[in-house]
């Protein structure tokens, strides 16, 4: 005869068994959907992803501890650590740091169920876990090596942790829940409201819970000593913490009400039409979320037990939004990333809740997997929408820059690697170029922007232009150079959005003889261009000059081309002129002396113009004190000048 204590013993392990197989399958479908992305993600790095990376390299080069990184507009310091952490055991490359994004999201999966298990039971904790592996929000968010992510991770922590310890009343877990509070103070900016709210949470249990008085002040101290650093430097750097924020606030009625009004269309009509965050216009639920969401709060209304969990959701729900009500660009997926979290236990609790009703009304054993055919149907939804779609856009391929990537493997594997390689049209210190450098070993890297100047070295040099914003790009350096395509963008041969071209300086062939001078033995500037002995009022007059670096120097120079008149007298009159700073996106102090920087300053001749004799002169300057630089030497100006006689011309009314 079997004991019926043992029947119950077995019926209880049979479920537990149960639960554990379900809850493993939930994980994978969640970590398939964050890991399937490794490989194409690997080949992409976003602006600002390189901008963390950057820091983190230093941080395992130099270890040393800072609250905030101030470059690109200020940043918390705690993803650069948690990537520094990772770079460190992995090893530098994208797929690091596309790693550490994806397990990021994965921990945050463990966390969420652990807090649902907090607020409700193992059964509602399992399906506030499905729907977290496939939310479409959350499955996008933990490919990006971003902040945010950081920040949902933690918050999820820190509230998990705090519960328990209010069940416990241990001191380990309020000292754990003291951590969490600390740590989010360097996750992202938005994380400011989740501390807020929990700190007057915590408060109202102080004075209304004696019992819990020394744990409180326990959690309190430990995010208070935690903060401490971040509060010294925000005294004494109060505008590089804030840069950001206030560059993005808003705090007009109209934009407010106008943000609020975005955030109502964000639900079921259009979501964040920024691609980085979203695909974009995705809205946050569909019809079968959105019946869940109902469920869910109506679950909150109708179970008395629920009610104050569900305060606690709604508060944590404003305070993940407000960031986003106060800023530009609303909804803001990313500023409000920890809506994320509420959300899902919504959302969960009404999954909980469809099966709890679908039980009472069928009849059958086969109800059991109506969480799973939800789950698996949001899953297949989500995988379309991610990988079908957002990673086919065109849009991704530029913004998540593959072009660099995609280049760097080319040019690593079939190029020369001492070959000097330059991107165009970016800016000398784009972190992804800076990213690439440090991999294109003895090959020097930089960039500029085409259509504000050239740079041509004396040898072979390779060139990445992205020929979607540039497509005379080679046309405008074949006039100096004699141009080779060695890969072109095969996706779309015809209309190319980058291709890598090799090219050679020719300036004996495309330069006739003009004059040149040099300045302070400094530069030396040449006239690249063919100048005409008339012209008329109304005419425009492209100058193109070559500037060649004759050593280093840290001076920010410009140049000016003035148009003189010619009178009898020794006093002259200037009558137009084009001044600009030499090649702003690639500093003169990286300029090597093999170097030409070729740019072109047009001059608008005046409609007013009188019949005449005229003089193009030039000159470089200190910017911004404007101080001259002296002319060294030249074939027909005095040493010490400061203005060059370039050209000599007529004006006639022809």
């Amino acid at each position: 005869m079997i004991h019926p204590n043992l029947n119950h013993v077995n019926f209880s392990m049979q479920k537990k068994t149960y639960h554990q197989w379900i809850l493993l399958f939930i994980l994978f479908i969640g970590i398939y959907l964050r890991w399937a992305s490794l490989e194409p993600m690997s080949l992409m790095l976003h602006y600002d992803e390189a901008w963390n990376w950057d820091d983190a390299a230093e941080i395992i080069a130099n270890p040393h501890f800072t609250p905030f990184f101030p470059g690109n507009f200020g940043r918390e310091a705690g993803w650069v650590y948690w990537l520094a952490f990772f770079g460190k055991l992995l090893g530098s490359s994208i797929f690091t740091i596309r790693f550490t994004a994806t397990i990021t999201g994965i921990l945050t999966l463990a966390a969420m169920y652990r807090l649902g298990r907090e607020l409700f039971n193992k059964q509602i904790a399992l399906s506030i876990l499905a729907i977290l592996s496939v939310f479409y929000w959350h499955v996008h968010l933990s490919q990006l090596a971003l902040r945010a992510n950081l920040f949902v991770l933690m918050a999820a922590l820190t509230i998990g942790w705090l519960l328990i310890a209010y069940r416990t009343n241990q001191l380990p877990h309020w000292f754990l829940g003291g951590i969490g509070m600390g740590v989010l103070a360097y996750t992202y900016f938005s994380s400011i409201f989740w501390i807020l709210l929990t700190g007057v949470l915590l408060f109202v249990v102080y004075l209304t819970d004696k019992q819990r008085r020394n744990g409180i002040l326990l959690a309190l101290g430990i995010a208070f000593l935690l903060v401490l650093p971040m509060g010294f430097y925000f005294f004494n750097n109060p505008s590089l913490l804030l840069d950001r924020p206030t560059s993005v606030s808003t705090f007009s009625s109209e934009a407010i009400l106008n943000n609020f009004n975005q955030w109502r269309l964000a639900w079921f009509k259009q979501g964040d039409i920024n691609i980085l965050f979203n695909l974009p216009g995705r809205p946050i639920l569909d019809v079968l979320t959105g019946i869940l969401g109902l469920v869910g709060l109506g679950s909150f209304i109708f179970i008395k037990e629920w009610r104050k969990k569900g305060l606690l959701v709604l508060g944590y729900a404003i305070a993940s939004l407000i960031p986003s009500l106060l800023s530009t660009y609303a909804p803001h997926f990313l500023r409000a990333a920890g809506l994320i979290l509420p959300v899902t236990v919504v959302l969960g609790a009404g999954l909980w809740g469809v099966t709890a009703l679908s039980r009472k009304g069928i009849d059958t054993p086969a109800v059991f997997l109506l969480p799973l055919l939800i789950t698996g149907y949001l899953g297949y939804q989500t995988y379309q929408d991610f990988y079908q779609k957002w990673l086919a856009r065109p849009e991704v391929f530029v913004l998540m820059e593959q072009y660099i990537v995609q280049s760097f493997t080319f040019l690593k594997e079939n190029t020369d690697l001492t070959t000097p390689v330059y991107f165009t049209p970016f800016q000398a210190g784009h972190p992804v170029v800076h990213y690439v450098d440090s991999f294109l070993l003895e090959q020097p890297v930089n960039a500029f922007v085409g259509d504000q100047c050239i740079v041509l070295p004396s040898g072979k040099t390779n060139y990445v232009s992205l020929t979607m914003f540039e497509p005379n790009f080679a046309d405008t350096l074949g006039k100096f150079a004699v141009v080779e395509p060695l890969y072109t963008d095969p996706r779309n041969p015809d209309n190319p959005q980058f291709t890598i071209f090799s090219a050679q300086a020719d300036w004996e062939t495309a330069v006739p003889p003009h004059p040149s001078v040099q300045f302070d033995d400094v530069f030396k500037v040449t006239l690249l261009s063919t100048l005409k002995d008339s012209y008329a009022p109304n005419d425009v007059v492209p100058i193109t000059l070559g500037i060649t670096p004759l050593h280093a120097t840290e001076m920010v120079p410009s140049l000016f081309v003035h148009v003189y008149d010619m009178p009898q007298t020794a006093v002259r009159s200037l009558i137009t002129q084009a001044d600009s700073q030499l090649c702003a996106s690639y500093p003169a102090h990286l300029w090597r002396t093999d170097e030409t920087i070729i740019q072109t300053f047009t001059v608008n001749i005046p409609s007013d113009i009188p019949q005449g004799k005229y003089q193009i002169s030039l000159g470089i300057y200190h910017f911004p004190n404007g101080a001259r630089l002296p002319i060294s030497q030249s074939a027909t100006a005095a040493s010490g000048d400061t203005v060059f006689n370039l050209h000599q011309f007529e004006i006639n009314d022809e």
